[in-house]
């Protein structure tokens, strides 16, 4: 039988029992809340970290693009200017010719990496990164395709002066 007089000290001891378990259920419950609470916390900061890398790649990808881009231009721009002291030896006008479809090459590349950029952020956001490779063969084509037009029309260039020196001299 449950005590009824307030002063009963089995009453007292009862009602401390209630309270306490009571008070006990509001802590788990807070420490619950505050545990959900940290774990939305810990997600949103994986998330922002996440959404920093991507946005780092995509703006570092995109400004080699450009400067390739821009540079591959100027260079085939630059190289006419280079047509008439070279066109006097075969060897150095195919090279001259293969620097320039290596610059266009270099522009072709870029323009689809632009594309694939694109693609690829969108597979980045639904998880499934299927351009990842194409992606790192057109960057790595246009790299290695300015490269070599560069080494290329360094060769022509000095060929060129060497021989607009001859003909002053």
């Amino acid at each position: 039988m449950t005590p009824t007089d307030p002063n009963d000290p089995a009453f007292k001891a009862a009602v401390i029992d209630v309270l306490g378990a009571y008070e006990k259920s509001k802590v788990e419950e807070a420490s619950a809340k505050r545990i959900a609470r940290d774990q939305a916390v810990e997600d949103q900061k994986k998330v922002s970290y996440y959404e920093v890398l991507v946005n780092a790649f995509i703006n570092s990808a995109m400004e080699l693009d450009k400067s390739l881009l821009t540079l591959a231009s100027g260079a085939i721009a630059f190289s006419l200017t280079l047509v008439d002291p070279v066109s006097g030896s075969i060897l150095f006008l195919t090279m001259y010719l293969v620097a320039n479809f290596l610059f266009l090459v270099t522009i072709v590349s870029t323009l689809l990496a632009y594309g694939l950029n694109k693609t690829y952020v969108s597979d980045l956001i639904n998880t499934r990164p299927n351009t990842a490779r194409a992606l790192t063969l057109v960057d790595r084509t246009a790299v290695l395709s300015f490269g070599s037009g560069v080494f290329l029309l360094t060769i022509v260039g000095c060929y060129s002066v060497i021989k607009k020196w001859g003909m002053m001299a």
